[in-house]
C-alpha cells in the first residue's frame, strides 16, 4: 500500500510538472504556437 501511494505521488508530481512546462512553453510563445497551429491546419485541409 505504501509503495502505490509512492508511485501515485511520483506520478502526480511528473503530472504536473510536464503540464507546468507545457503551458509554460506555449504562454511564452503562444502567437507563434497558435499561428503554427492554424497553418497546419489550413495546410491539411488543403492537401485533403
Amino acid at each position: 500500500m505504501k509503495k502505490l501511494g509512492k508511485g501515485l505521488k511520483i506520478f502526480i508530481i511528473t503530472t504536473v510538472v510536464l503540464i507546468g512546462n507545457i503551458y509554460g512553453y506555449y504562454k511564452i510563445n503562444n502567437r507563434n504556437a497558435f499561428e503554427e497551429m492554424h497553418n497546419i491546419t489550413i495546410y491539411y485541409q488543403l492537401n485533403l
